[in-house]
């Protein structure tokens, strides 16, 4: 009786992802089971020490099994598993991948169909570190036809969680959201830790790239907590890692300081992720004034990159310029910052990462007083395709601005700088925010413009903004009520935002307080507000009160139908990133039913679109009996 009990709990320990307490079960006193234990437990024992961050113990208990004949052609695949994701933690992606690619191929021949599942989801993370976001599109699909089959909701979500992870890196948000919320969905019903934890460290590192800081810092939280609940190593040392990150951009140096140091204790995350926090911590000994650590640190990191053979450049690899960069500006050498950051380009990588490097190198370009070479690299932003996220957007306008400033334009750089100082006040770091704050503050106490510039008028470069600003609709918002201020067309103005069982909330208003406007925009049906968009549960609009001559009421009806157009154009824009996903993600679904090939697939699809019309629809084809 009492080894069945224990044998039960174990098993929801396990299914619970609970790993430390798993693996307390099996190895009391962390006296590992001797060698002629049953092959089973010991394969398991390996697996629980790789996922509590005992690598080596893992790696060397996974070989000993491997050379002993005890193994089924399943328990192979779980230890050449092991041995992979070890090898993956390590930066060895060539030789994690062979010891993958071999679990796959032994899971298919002992036909486990949970084993070939979970082998081909760890080979997917893999495959996509090594040759880009792209090059897992068939391995997913192919994935997906057997976690169908078996219907496991835990290894649902996890399918959901890779794809999720892929179309955020190809940054196509919305569908990474929309995996991610059919992953939480399904974790509901089958509750484990782990994956929960490592959920929120993904919707946290989303957050992030969205310039959402305090929801990430929210969810790296949830993700510690259940990382350690879990004892998962990965997670608990990524979230860590997150966390100091998350602070140091929020201007808490004290509180990164101590998560830094917390997560430099641990010996266990991807290489890239170890090199991240070493970057962060770079980051933050120059924002402390402390240039050697700051240097020493960076010099680590180019020792540990520098032999990277992969076929392709860590996407990391040209960040690191921009710390050495940022050093090299503190200490007076923007010459040589220049250089590093012509290196950086070079290397090429994600779009948003190659805006970042010409921004610091046009910032270096007119600390030089080369305001023509600035010019120029601006250009080369404006001329790159592709949409940024809202602080980088904004560093866009600051450094617009101050060049335009220095150029003879203070009332267009003052225009660039105020919008940079809005949408950094919602999003983006503390020091980004301070930076654009002194900036405006400068270009406010300028002259006049001199008669030989001649400035854009303020609409035209607002209803750029605007169009910019369209995939988030509280910032959108913002800037629409600057430009029907600055118009002067209205009597008052507020960006509101609505969410199901919560009361109407006012995010900015102007020629009303926010008492007036809040009375206002509740007596204001919802569809006479000029609507917005929505994000993460929340509808945002826009209340207006016009004034009364036709003058304003015309140029507000201009903003108007810039803002639908934007909203409408976003709505277009999401729809070709739905197209391009690896993984179409379909709501709704026919729960009691399976479809499995590409052509059945495609007919559903087509199904789909039309069901919402009355139209009829003639089916044709064989019978099959």
């Amino acid at each position: 009786m009492e080894q069945t009990y224990e044998s039960t709990t174990l098993n929801l320990d396990l299914r619970r992802g609970r790993f430390r307490d798993a693996l307390r079960r099996l190895t009391p006193g962390k006296i590992l089971p001797p060698i002629r234990s049953g092959a089973a437990e010991l394969v398991l024992v390996a697996e629980l020490l790789q996922h509590t961050g005992s690598n080596s113990a893992a790696k060397s208990l996974s070989k000993t099994l491997l050379r002993s004949t005890r193994l089924d052609r399943s328990q192979s695949s779980r230890c050449n598993s092991v041995l992979g994701l070890v090898s993956a933690s390590e930066g060895e992606l060539r030789q994690a991948s062979r010891h993958l690619q071999r679990a796959v191929s032994q899971a298919e021949e002992s036909e486990d169909r949970i084993e070939i599942c979970r082998a081909k989801l760890n080979l997917i993370s893999n495959v996509e570190g090594i040759f880009g976001p792209s090059a897992v599109s068939t391995l997913l699909k192919d994935t997906e036809r057997y976690v169908a089959l078996l219907g496991d909701p835990q290894l649902e979500s996890r399918l959901h969680m890779a794809v999720a992870r892929t179309e955020g890196k190809r940054g196509l948000f919305e569908l990474a959201d929309q995996h991610r919320g059919a992953a939480a969905a399904l974790l509901q019903t089958s509750v484990n830790e782990w994956l929960e934890g490592v959920l929120r460290l993904d919707e946290s590192a989303l957050a992030y790239v969205r310039s959402d800081i305090g929801e990430a810092a929210k969810l790296a939280l949830d993700a510690l907590r259940l990382s350690r609940s879990s004892g998962h190593a990965r997670t608990e040392y990524a979230a860590l890692a997150n966390l100091a990150t998350i602070r140091l951009a929020e201007g808490r140096l004290r509180d990164a300081e101590v998560f830094f140091s917390e997560a430099k204790e641990r010996s266990c995350g991807e290489a890239e992720v170890r090199m991240g926090l070493l970057d962060s911590y770079a980051q933050l000994k120059l924002a402390t004034g402390d240039l050697a650590s700051c240097e020493s640190l960076l010099d680590e990191i180019d020792h540990h990159v520098a032999p990277n053979s992969r076929p392709r450049p860590s996407w990391y690899l040209p960040l690191f310029r921009v710390t050495r960069a940022r050093l090299l500006l503190k200490r007076s050498q923007p010459e040589q910052a220049v250089n590093v950051l012509n290196d950086a380009i070079a290397l090429g990588g994600r779009h948003s990462d190659s805006v970042r490097l010409r921004l610091l190198k046009a910032d270096a370009l007119i600390g030089l007083d080369r305001l023509d070479e600035s010019a120029a690299v601006m250009d080369e932003i404006t001329a790159l395709s592709g949409t940024c996220p809202p602080a980088v957007s904004a560093e866009i306008d600051r450094v617009k601005g101050d060049l335009l400033a220095r150029l003879g334009g203070p009332a267009d750089g003052r225009r660039h700088l105020e919008r940079a100082v809005r949408v950094l006040s919602v999003v983006g770091s503390a020091s980004a925010r301070a930076q654009a704050e002194v900036a405006l503050a400068r270009v406010r106490s300028l002259p006049p413009e001199t008669p030989a510039v001649t400035s854009a008028r303020p609409g035209v470069v607002a209803a750029v903004a605007l169009l910019d600003l369209a995939p988030h609709p509280e910032l959108l918002g913002r800037e629409a009520l600057a430009l029907i201020t600055d118009l002067e067309c209205a009597q008052g103005v507020a960006v509101v935002a609505t969410s199901n069982g919560l009361p109407l909330e006012v995010l900015a208003q102007h020629g009303w307080s926010a008492t007036e406007a809040r009375r206002i925009a509740r007596a204001t049906e919802p569809e006479k507000r000029l609507a917005l968009g929505e994000l993460r549960g929340r509808r945002f609009s826009l209340t207006v009160a016009p004034k009364p001559d036709i003058a304003s009421r015309d140029a507000l009806g201009g903003v108007r139908a810039f803002v639908e157009t934007a909203v409408a154009l976003e709505g277009y824009r999401r729809e070709d990133r739905r197209q391009a996903s690896l993984m179409p993600f379909e709501p709704g679904g026919e729960p009691d039913s399976v479809f499995l090939s590409d052509e059945m697939l495609k007919i559903v699809a087509v199904a789909r679109r039309i069901a919402a019309g009355n139209l009829p629809v003639l089916i044709t084809g064989e019978i099959v009996r």
